[in-house]
């Protein structure tokens, strides 16, 4: 998969045609998004006006609710989940005073949204926000000019997955299939609640491969991932009764989401999946700089705030570092797990050897023989 690295890094792009290209995308998205449900409406024997007329709508709710998050925090943020709030809300709302098939015109907003948001999360790779964790493949974002951008910067020339370019793939599928609900004449809803069930099971746990740090969270899970968690319940409850059409494997679907989010509440889990916390990450980073850059003839221990220890010297053939815990509970999976991080973050491409010390101490030699990474 790390031969694919080059061909990502190609697709880093900040400005298009002397604009930011997440702001291209966003508004291309949203064309696209109304050209597509004028064109389905039409397919299918509904108005293109009216279902072009509820997008457009949709597109102004979306520009009143970031206004309005902008008046009142002062920060110029962007939640999706909070816009498709709106947007639904506010077409249902057009929709049923203007007396016209809910349903069926809300299964056309419903592939519209999908098909915005797969073009805005082209964007966000291109722009660097929305980024994934330090991985063997993926992006790289370099100094130059993704710092000027404020790219995170710990991670900048770290390779990190690419979970928007994932998400926009799984979107586009949503866009592909949920079209064909709405042109084989599926029951009315059958796309909305595909497009709830797909894309809300699909970015929980693709949250898990989200590295921004700024993310906030809830426990083990990021309030993105609680809130996928009660879109999917209120797809489930409107299927029970009869709102949306039944479809079984939604359940499915949800069950298993459920099942994920129970389990990675269990304290162990908890303890496991804190290691790589994007916070986290962000210390062990800054704890590796500092182990490296000291100058000092005695050993430099960096601790973080979950009680691991490092120390070690890096260099560009080799490195030796050494990780512990205050506790003395550190064990060799968590030391992997370590040493992984530490290639991702400091030494990519490289190779690792761990080799254990007394008193659950373990060294961590890096080098750049060709030799498979531990795992």
């Amino acid at each position: 998969m790390s031969r694919l690295n080059p061909v990502l890094d190609r697709l880093l792009r900040p400005f298009t045609f002397g604009w930011p290209t997440w702001r291209v995308c966003v508004f291309g998205g949203m064309l696209l998004g109304i050209g597509l449900a004028m064109g389905l409406a039409t397919a299918v024997g509904l108005s293109p006006w009216v279902a072009g007329g509820a997008a457009l709508a949709g597109v102004l709710a979306c520009g009143a609710i970031g206004l309005g998050k902008a008046v009142l925090t002062g920060v110029e943020n962007y939640t999706f989940y909070h816009y498709q709030m709106g947007v639904l809300a506010v077409t249902a709302v057009l929709l049923a005073v203007t007396h016209q098939p809910l349903l069926a015109y809300l299964d056309l907003i419903a592939v519209a949204l999908a098909a915005a948001l797969a073009c805005g999360r082209l964007g966000c790779q291109a722009g660097g926000c929305c980024h994934g964790r330090p991985h063997e493949w993926g992006v790289c974002y370099a100094e130059r000019p993704y710092a000027a951008l404020d790219f995170t910067p710990h991670l900048l020339g770290v390779r990190l997955f690419p979970v928007q370019l994932v998400e926009s793939v799984w979107l586009w599928l949503i866009v592909v299939s949920g079209s064909g609900l709405i042109l084989t004449g599926q029951a009315a809803g059958s796309a909305l609640a595909w497009y709830v069930v797909g894309y809300g099971g699909g970015r929980f746990y693709l949250e898990f491969w989200r590295g921004d740090g700024e993310r906030p969270y809830l426990g083990p899970l990021s309030t993105a991932q609680w809130t996928c968690l009660v879109w999917l319940g209120a797809a489930a409850l409107a299927e029970w009764r009869g709102l949306l059409p039944f479809t079984g494997w939604h359940g499915a679907a949800i069950i298993g989401c459920a099942g994920v989010a129970g389990f990675r509440l269990l304290p162990n889990r908890r303890a496991q999946q804190a290691i790589t916390a994007p916070a986290h990450v962000r210390e062990i980073a800054q704890a590796l700089a500092l182990a490296d850059s000291s100058t000092m003839p005695m050993v430099c221990v960096q601790r973080t705030t979950l009680g691991y220890r490092f120390s070690g010297q890096g260099g560009e053939e080799a490195a030796l570092y050494t990780v512990s815990h205050e506790n003395g509970g550190l064990t060799r999976a968590t030391a992997v797990q370590l040493a992984n991080l530490i290639v991702c973050l400091r030494h990519p491409g490289q190779q690792t050897q761990i080799l254990p010390g007394p008193q659950n101490i373990f060294h961590i030699l890096v080098t750049a023989e060709p030799e498979p990474l531990l795992v």
